[in-house]
């Protein structure tokens, strides 16, 4: 199963999409999870070691080999960074699509020896660079992380509109589902059920806001080795349990912005 998980910048999709990958890891599935984010900090959390992991774009117009760019972290996920360039200079979207070609190039790069790939992906700005592996069909199922706040929700309703403009159900993607990640804001659960029933898409997980998620950041260790008999840990759990379920085609009816402003109205305003 290869799987991309979306999400504005800062909404904690890179912390699900690590947790993810070691909990899959720990039920004996092969997992690599690739960061698709300028930043390159998707795999932070998996690393053995307090360093930034290399990137496939430092590597764009250089020789090297696999092992260069693809390292084994915590529990055995396999970790490679996209990476993106440098702040003001070039585009980050073209630099998915580089680097992704510089990883088919190698020939020993096979996605098929995993039980799962996770595509850990920006979703700020869906450009075409960011939604390259969904074009090309490099995944089965798209997830899109958000909390029950205004602009996260606006990204996560772009995030659909992108979905349809693909014709990405025609390729045979689902869109299977959204994973609300709490803030804690006022009446958020709220807001975020009726979105999605809205948007007519399922709502999957809710994970509340906890201080033990910020704990393992800091510390630099996924949740199942800080709280492995937590509540946490369970809601992890079964977002991984979702993803080998079949799923229903889902056809995502996104909204406009007056009807997203509507929706927080009714909730927050009028009760």
């Amino acid at each position: 199963m290869n799987i991309a998980i979306y999400g504005k910048g800062g909404i904690g999709k890179s912390t699900i999409s690590s947790n993810i990958s070691v909990n899959l890891s720990l039920q004996g599935k092969k997992v690599l999870q690739i960061g698709c984010d300028p930043k390159h900090d998707s795999t932070l959390l998996l690393q053995e070691k307090s360093v930034e992991p290399t990137t496939v774009i430092q590597y764009l117009q250089k020789d090297c080999l696999l092992n260069e760019l693809m390292t084994t972290g915590k529990h055995g996920v396999s970790c490679i960074e996209i990476g993106g360039p440098q702040p003001g200079l070039g585009c980050a979207g073209r630099g998915i699509i580089s680097g992704l070609q510089k990883l088919d190039s190698f020939e020993e790069y096979d996605t098929a020896a995993f039980d799962c790939v996770i595509y850990d992906i920006l979703g700020d700005v869906v450009c075409g660079g960011f939604f390259e592996p969904l074009k090309k069909k490099m995944v089965d199922e798209m997830y899109v992380v958000t909390s029950g706040e205004f602009n996260s929700l606006f990204a996560a309703n772009n995030l659909c509109k992108g979905y349809n403009n693909c014709k990405l159900n025609e390729r045979g993607i689902k869109l299977a589902g959204v994973i609300g990640n709490m803030r804690g804001i006022p009446r958020e659960e709220e807001i975020l059920k009726r979105f999605c029933v809205s948007l007519n898409v399922p709502l999957i997980a809710i994970i509340p806001r906890d201080n033990r998620i910020e704990e393992c950041t800091i510390k630099g260790m996924p949740i199942a080795d800080l709280f492995p008999d937590s509540d946490i840990k369970e809601h992890i759990d079964r977002i991984c349990e979702y993803i080998g379920m079949p799923k229903k085609e889902v056809r995502p009816t996104p909204l406009d912005l007056e009807e997203i402003r509507n929706l927080f109205e009714k909730v927050i305003c009028n009760g």
